[in-house]
C-alpha cells in the first residue's frame, strides 16, 4: 500500500523539492499551493500525512490544521515554517494546539524530515 502526502505550502520551490524528495521515497505527493486548495484536495483523496506550511495567505495553515484535526483527528499533520515567529506570535504554541503533531522549521533537512515522517507514520527507522 503506498502512504499518500499532500503537501500544502504556497512556495513552489519548496513544495517542488519536498514532492521530489518524498516521490524519490516512493510516497505518493499531491501539491496544493494554498490552504484553499489544501483543503478541496484534501476532501477528495485518501490522505496518511500531511504537511503543512503555517503561514500562508488566504486561509492560514493553522486554520487548514484545524479543519483537518476536526474531520481527521488521528491523521498526522507536520507543520512548517520560515520561522517560528511571525510579527510578535510564537507560532509553536498555535500550532500545536491547532493539533500539529511536529513543526520543522525550513530549510528542512533531508534526514530529519524522513525520520520525522517515518515517526508521524510509525514506522521503523532504518
Amino acid at each position: 500500500m503506498s502512504v499518500h502526502i499532500l503537501i500544502i505550502d504556497d512556495e513552489v520551490i519548496v513544495t517542488r523539492v519536498l514532492a521530489q524528495l518524498l516521490t524519490l521515497s516512493n510516497y505518493k505527493v499531491t501539491v496544493a499551493l494554498s490552504g484553499e486548495e489544501g483543503l478541496e484536495l484534501y476532501r477528495d483523496r485518501e490522505i496518511d500525512l500531511f504537511i503543512v506550511d503555517i503561514y500562508m495567505p488566504g486561509i492560514s495553515g493553522i486554520e487548514v490544521i484545524q479543519t483537518i484535526k476536526e474531520d481527521s483527528p488521528s491523521t498526522p499533520i507536520i507543520a512548517i515554517s520560515g520561522g517560528t515567529l511571525i510579527g510578535q506570535e510564537d507560532l509553536l504554541p498555535v500550532a500545536k494546539s491547532a493539533g500539529t503533531d511536529y513543526l520543522l522549521e525550513k530549510p528542512i533537512e533531508n534526514q530529519i524530515l524522513a525520520s520525522t515522517i517515518e515517526d508521524a507514520l510509525g514506522l521503523t527507522h532504518s
